[in-house]
């Protein structure tokens, strides 16, 4: 008689569904065995399911994450934000996050409170997720970070891939860079190559470990490619490097960039480095 791994099958059926949600919901719903291959399917970015930031459902997912919270926690905060009450229950739902989405979050608690409350419910969240979801595999971090929450962002060695914008207040975000240690994808978004310049040093403590660079900026200034250059020379297992700027990149600017980054990959023998520029159309 053939033996079937049941659970085996269920895994395959359910990544073959991955971006299915409304599938993988009625699947749950079957039995327990389902229900426990599919809940940390859906709940590894379940802000991508959600149709804006600051919308009701977005709401909703935050005030999941925060019933999760500690009796003593959620006493104090419940008087700050309606949390609903939850059961006891199988699921962790916070320890199943693979993406952090800070971005989204902001947006969410933005939308709901503001001044002290937001931060207050911000700093709670934030705790909670960094101390159960130690499989976090990537962060964001775009918007507006309350300060008193930058010093509790403290990443698990699990987070491989970091998306960050200079203009997070007074830098800060170059905290969470030389925090990191296996660092693998670095995408920056920036107005200018002065900023990334400022940052270049943070950046290449990653050199031994960086695969991904993405720089995406407002504006690409002519004839001043040395910074970009610069980091890539340096980096020692870079394989895919991305350029790109809001107002896009003018022909002439990408054959700039292409003779610059010939010579660089020619110099360090990056001959697998893959250069892809942004341009308006695409």
């Amino acid at each position: 008689m053939v033996q079937f791994d049941f659970p085996d099958i269920i895994n395959e059926i359910v990544d073959s569904l991955n971006h299915n949600v409304h599938t993988l919901y009625d699947l749950s719903l079957v039995n327990r065995s389902w229900c426990t291959v599919v809940i940390p399917k859906l709940w590894a970015n379940p802000f991508a399911y959600t149709s804006n930031a600051g919308g009701r459902s977005a709401e909703a997912l935050v005030k999941v994450y925060l019933s999760c919270l500690p009796s003593y926690q959620k006493k104090s905060i419940s008087k700050l934000i309606d949390i609903p009450e939850r059961k006891l229950s199988t699921f962790n739902y916070p320890s199943y996050l693979k993406i952090l989405p800070l971005n989204s979050i902001t947006d969410t608690l933005l939308y709901v409170k503001t001044g002290s409350d937001m931060k207050r419910i911000y700093v709670a969240l934030l705790k909670l997720i960094l101390q159960t979801s130690l499989g976090l595999k990537e962060a964001r971090l775009f918007e507006y970070i309350p300060a008193e929450a930058i010093r509790y962002i403290d990443f698990p060695s699990s987070v491989r891939s970091i998306s960050l914008a200079t203009g997070i207040q007074n830098t800060k975000a170059l905290v969470f860079l030389s925090k990191q240690v296996h660092l693998e994808e670095l995408l920056i978004s920036s107005t200018t190559l002065t900023k990334v310049e400022c940052m270049a040093d943070d950046i290449l403590k990653h050199k031994n470990t960086l695969k991904k660079l993405s720089i995406r900026l407002a504006i690409l200034p002519r004839n001043n490619y040395h910074v970009i250059f610069n980091i890539a020379s340096q980096m020692k297992r870079l394989k895919k490097l991305i350029v790109g700027a809001l107002f896009g990149i003018t022909y002439w600017q990408i054959k700039q960039l292409e003779e610059g980054l010939k010579e660089v990959m020619i110099y360090k023998s990056h001959t697998e480095l893959s250069v892809t520029f942004i341009t308006r159309g695409n």
